[in-house]
């Protein structure tokens, strides 16, 4: 694969590449540091993209386990919710700001109780808005797989937001 080549089949994934390894990090300087890592990668094995059918799908993998690998050699991530998400609205005054901030880092804590699978696909799906065809070839999973993974995960994040109001609430 030529330059030229790499530049327009390669480079335009760079926004789908970030999407998600931030979403399987949490951290958009690791996330950073995951998309560069893969285009590297990725140029260093050009020859071979060339007779891959599904260019995309495959980058995606190449770039999922490049992020589980790291992953795997790191302890969870601590990062305050309000540096992942911007949830500030222009309309919203500091008490509503604080309470969303508050309700957001409830739903994080939560999700961070979701096998690794189930949390990655619901974000990838709800928060980061990917097709399931898109989420099965990233992931290296039937989509009928990535459909259990994601009712599942909706399943339990009922039954915990349920639980924890009423602990609140009690």
């Amino acid at each position: 694969m030529s330059i030229e080549e790499f530049q327009n089949r390669v480079i335009p994934l760079k926004n789908r590449f970030f999407g998600l390894a931030y979403s399987m990090t949490s951290n958009s300087a690791e996330a950073e540091d995951l998309v560069q890592e893969a285009f590297i990668k990725l140029w260093n094995m050009r020859d071979r993209l060339r007779h891959i059918e599904n260019l995309e799908g495959w980058c995606m993998r190449v770039l999922r386990n490049l992020a589980i690998d790291q992953m795997r050699k790191k302890t969870p991530p601590t990062d305050p919710i309000e540096e992942r998400w911007d949830l500030q609205a222009k309309t919203a005054d500091p008490h509503q700001l604080t309470e969303t901030q508050d309700e957001m880092q409830r739903i994080e804590n939560l999700m961070l109780q979701l096998p690794d699978k189930q949390r990655t696909v619901i974000k990838l799906r709800d928060v980061q808005g990917y097709s399931y065809k898109e989420i099965s070839e990233a992931l290296d999973l039937p989509m009928s797989q990535v459909k259990v993974y994601l009712h599942r995960a909706r399943q339990q994040m009922r039954k915990l937001l349920t639980q924890k109001l009423e602990q609140e609430n009690a």
